[in-house]
């Protein structure tokens, strides 16, 4: 519990201190002589958006380096054998189960509160690294092999602690429609850990997902497409789900083949 609760506070001070790091930095490019409250307002209303994806990546360095200082994950983390064919399953179950999450929330009218604080972020060159690499790195670390990891070691049921961390990973997103994709991908990414007892199928699916929306997002920014957010056919998420159904059970079934693996859920 002690972990968890150190976890979700690195979270938010790590997200705080990037935004205040990064107002910090262009302060001092901007006005390094003249200093003011007014200043600071003035700088922020015409830098916003760099200013806050600068600032989502300085607190992924800083959330990073926290759980590593705190010995929270390992180098061997990273250097589990994972098969080449859970790698594949991995990212076809990532793209039908996500999809179809996705759909339904666009079919249920969720609002996307953050939808136009991502299609402002998304042409600055950070946007990538902090989308695409930067949040499925902290976002697995702190949730899967910190918290998941944390409770399944101390003998907590595995679908309790997966449903749990899943929460967790969805509240604190604190966007409706986010919350909604999160935990369908908090309960994606967790069985998938418990599973293979590897950050790394979760760490695939997650990045995938994320190069997906960001790739969206920027044909929505250039106008190529009309929305990121298109509206899914009832017998499209039918075919989805069965389809997801079927890579669930083919990745249970490969990482059965695989001695040593991880627990049988």
């Amino acid at each position: 519990m002690k972990k968890i609760t150190v976890s979700i506070l690195l979270f938010f001070l790590s997200q705080f201190g990037g935004i205040a790091l990064s107002v910090l930095l262009f302060i001092l490019i901007a006005f390094p002589q003249e200093l003011s409250v007014g200043t600071i307002k003035q700088l922020y209303v015409e830098k916003q958006s760099i200013i806050n994806i600068t600032g989502m990546f300085i607190g992924q360095v800083l959330l990073f380096f926290s759980l590593y200082g705190l010995h929270y994950f390992e180098k061997q983390d990273f250097r589990k054998k994972i098969t080449p064919k859970i790698c594949i399953l991995t990212a076809l179950l990532t793209i039908t189960a996500m999809t179809f999450i996705d759909g339904l929330t666009v079919k249920f009218g969720v609002r996307d509160l953050n939808h136009d604080f991502f299609l402002d972020i998304v042409a600055f060159p950070i946007s990538p690294i902090s989308i695409i690499i930067g949040a499925p790195l902290t976002e697995e670390l702190l949730f899967r092999r910190t918290m998941l990891g944390s409770m399944v070691e101390k003998g907590l049921n595995p679908w309790v602690a997966i449903v749990t961390s899943a929460l967790l990973f969805a509240v604190l997103h604190l966007n409706p429609a986010q919350c909604v994709g999160a935990l369908g991908a908090g309960l994606l990414f967790g069985w998938l850990y418990v599973r293979t007892q590897s950050i790394l199928p979760g760490l695939i699916g997650h990045m995938l997902n994320n190069l997906i929306g960001y790739i969206q997002l920027l044909l929505e920014k250039k106008g190529v497409i009309e929305t990121s957010q298109p509206h899914i056919s009832v017998v499209t998420l039918v075919v989805l789900a069965v389809v997801t159904a079927v890579l669930i059970r083919m990745i249970m079934l490969q990482s059965d083949s695989c001695s040593g693996k991880g627990i049988k859920i």
